[in-house]
């Protein structure tokens, strides 16, 4: 079945340019024929990111004939088992001298061919490609059927984001509220896709697996139709019955009824339980005559705690965020977010004991207890309990009312607990305080460390907290390829480049403010916002801050680099998607190192606890072809460019020059030879030519410059010339007078 299409609008045309292996691969070639491939080894399986994401494929076709060619670029994607399923080729193609760069956003036209129309029909349908493992092969041949560049096979792998992950109440969580406030975690999908999410309870009968009653039972409620990850059980549903188990789960769908996550777009299966709090607790008193007796009630007690919470990045301090000792670099109101007032027991610290986790965290002298660690008493049974839910308005403002039995504040003093128990040790002995904190219901913020003291009966407000981003420190040291390493003009770290981190979407939740240093200007690059902006030093190292832990596999940045135009090297790369977060969860890509080593094991909910990371990675960059560029002006008056100067490229042959190319100076007097072709010697090592320029104006004398003191310009070489002056050919001065030769 043939289909005439814009091919880098269909799958064959998109896959056309990812045919790249998990890295770079360089095609077998003929003459001066070469192509070099990239891809992402898992890249996005939607079809509308392919078409606006050039990171995800690239294809660079060096032409070093010297000559525009034309040339036909044919396709074929197999499965893993080998089977063809999409061949595809271009309409002849001209292909310009030097290299040609071409990546999943160019637009190329030709024709497909599906062989399986499964296939066609689930992408037509979902707008994804499928699930699995793809092997694509691209050939380019001249319009004579001649063979240029062959066998570029490589394999890539397709994977479905992760589905919603269920946040609130946390599973096997209790419950007092017969209203509870239901979260879940997003997924990541490009915004032309309109989500939706199906939410169902169930109860759980005696003997039931959760499965089970998900599967068997009446749904306690659905909603078929979430627009939001937050819900409220409403008032109008079956009312929760206290005592009673029930079974969530949430369902991710498109507009179009496909769950675009694997699992079937599914979370996993949590369960709460509803326990109605008792509103008094009253005790018959039975004195001795009286016939009537008297009653005594023991009411529980509301408390209210308000305050209002604000966002931050905040410089680490010795890798730990000192949030009492920095300043925050900016702030903003931490506005309809979910937050819980959680019962916590803390222990003030007197010894360290070597415990493991005391001293990762030297500064911290308070210390989270778990309920395992405390002693065995129901009166620590609240201990990390959840006794309120609400979320932030607009402004960042919260107000918890909860029932209180009994007093914050010191329960204990010069306590020794295990915070490992069983047979591992690690004792700290200080004094035990029951306190409340809030805690954030987000991935990409901490929670403040602030203990609040609020009394029964007690309204209090705790002021402004402070809620941290989850950041991390990005370390980039920008290199050169080692392919064909002795034909380069440098090895060593490159300096000088402009590094980006690029946003092609940000996910909802993720601070506007993210990134550091700024950017210089509200440019985009690449076709995508520019996050932070940063020039290599003399190591070849950038260094961002306030970049925000990548949650989900399409939550990502992207690290794309180039260098300037009038500095003396000429290196691309195609922009590098990148992902860190704490849970390496989703395949993101391992070129990184991560400081202090600890951190994958050392999970953190409070501001106190997190030491942030450096993230440490290289980004490689590719040569050009050589190239010379510069400006004319004037030399009697430098402020001015010579406009029309004719500049000629001459290369040195035996006893002659001979003229290369030729062109005229601009409007601002610039002018510039891309893509010069060096020769080589019998070991395949440059060795020429020797290059010179020739400019030349009327009524200006004739300026000749050797070009790289005349040794020959090597690939990422740029010569460039500011600001050549041009000698007027003659000077002519006077005085002017009048009829009585008076000056004028």
């Amino acid at each position: 079945m043939e289909m005439k299409t814009r091919l880098l609008s269909s799958v064959a045309g998109l896959l056309m340019l990812l045919t790249g292996a998990t890295g770079l691969s360089f095609a077998q070639s003929t003459g001066s024929w070469n192509a070099l491939l990239t891809v992402q080894p898992f890249p996005s399986p939607y079809m509308s990111d392919w078409q606006t994401n050039p990171s995800i494929a690239s294809f660079n076709l060096i032409n070093g004939t010297g000559v525009p060619a034309t040339v036909v670029i044919s396709l074929t994607i197999s499965n893993s088992n080998g089977q063809r399923l999409i061949t595809g080729s271009s309409d002849p193609t001209m292909v310009n001298p030097g290299a040609n760069l071409l990546n999943s956003t160019s637009t190329l036209h030709g024709s497909a061919s599906y062989y399986d129309n499964g296939i066609k029909t689930q992408i037509a349908q979902t707008g994804r490609i499928p699930e699995g493992s793809y092997t694509a092969c691209l050939t380019v041949k001249d319009l004579s059927g001649n063979l240029l560049v062959s066998n570029a096979c490589a394999n890539f792998t397709i994977v479905y984001p992760d589905p919603p992950h269920l946040v609130f109440p946390a599973d096997g969580d209790s419950v007092i509220t017969a209203n509870p406030m239901l979260q879940w975690t997003p997924i990541q999908v490009p915004v032309q896709y309109q989500l939706h999410y199906v939410l169902k309870i169930a109860e759980v009968l005696q003997g039931q697996t959760s499965s089970q009653a998900l599967a068997a039972n009446i749904p306690q409620y659905v909603d078929q139709n979430a627009i939001t990850t937050t819900e409220q059980y409403p008032i109008s549903a079956l009312p929760l019955k206290s005592g009673s188990t029930y079974v969530w789960q949430v369902q991710a769908l498109d507009q179009n009824g496909f769950p675009p996550a694997t699992n079937d777009g599914k979370s996993e299966i949590w369960t709460f339980t509803y326990n109605k709090p008792a509103q008094f607790v009253f005790h018959r008193v039975l004195p001795p005559p009286p016939p009537t007796p008297p009653f005594h009630f023991v009411f529980f007690t509301t408390s209210t705690v308000t305050g209002s919470l604000y966002g931050t990045f905040t410089p680490p301090s010795n890798g730990i965020i000192m949030m009492n000792n920095q300043s925050a670099k900016s702030s903003y109101p931490l506005a309809n977010t979910t937050v819980e007032l959680v019962a916590k027991y803390m222990l003030v610290s007197r010894t360290g004991g070597g415990g493991m986790r005391f001293m990762q965290f030297a500064n911290t002298t308070e210390l989270s207890v778990p309920r395992h660690s405390l002693p065995y008493d129901h009166k620590y049974d609240d201990a990390d309990q959840v006794v309120a839910t609400t979320t932030t308005d607009a402004s960042g403002d919260f107000s918890f009312s909860f029932l209180q039995t009994d007093s914050t504040g010191l329960i204990a003093k010069n306590q020794t607990l295990n915070f490992l128990g069983g047979d591992l040790t690690d004792d700290h002995t200080g004094d035990l305080y029951k306190v409340y904190r809030v805690v954030v219901q987000s991935p990409y913020y901490l929670s403040p460390s602030n203990d609040i003291d609020v009394q029964p009966y007690q309204t209090l407000n705790v002021g402004s907290l402070p809620a941290l981003a989850r950041e991390y420190t990005l370390k980039i040291t920008v290199l050169p390829t080692s392919y064909n390493a002795t034909a380069q003009v440098t090895q060593g770290a490159l300096t000088g480049v402009d590094v980006y981190i690029l946003r092609q979407t940000r996910p909802a939740g993720v601070p506007d403010s993210e990134g550091y240093p700024k950017p210089t200007s509200p440019e985009s690059q690449a076709n995508m916002q520019v996050v932070a902006e940063a020039q290599t030093g003399s190591n070849g190292q950038v260094t961002f801050s306030d970049l925000v832990q990548n949650i989900g596999p399409n939550d990502q940045y992207f690290i794309y680099a180039k260098t300037d135009p009038k500095s003396n090297l000429g290196y691309f790369c195609f922009p590098q998607s990148f992902q860190f977060n704490y849970t390496m969860g989703f395949g993101q890509s391992l070129n990184f190192q991560v400081s202090p080593n600890n951190f994958f094991t050392t999970p953190a909910t409070f501001n106190n606890d997190y030491p942030v990371p450096t993230v440490s990675t290289t980004l490689t960059m590719w040569p050009l072809m050589p190239s010379i560029a510069g400006t004319v002006y004037r030399k009697d008056n430098p402020n001015v460019p010579v406009i029309g100067a004719q500049v000629q490229s001459l290369t040195f042959a035996l006893f002659f020059w001979n003229t290369e190319s030729s062109q005229a100076t601009l409007s601002d007097g610039s002018f510039s030879f891309d893509n010069l072709n060096p020769t080589y010697d019998n070991g395949g090592n440059i060795s020429g030519p020797m290059r010179a320029l020739t400019i030349s104006d009327y009524g200006f004398k004739d300026l000749n410059i050797a070009v790289n003191n005349g040794a020959p310009l090597k690939f990422g070489q740029r010569v460039y010339l500011e600001k050549l002056l041009l000698d007027p050919a003659a000077n002519v001065s006077g005085k002017v007078v009048d009829e009585q030769g008076n000056p004028v």
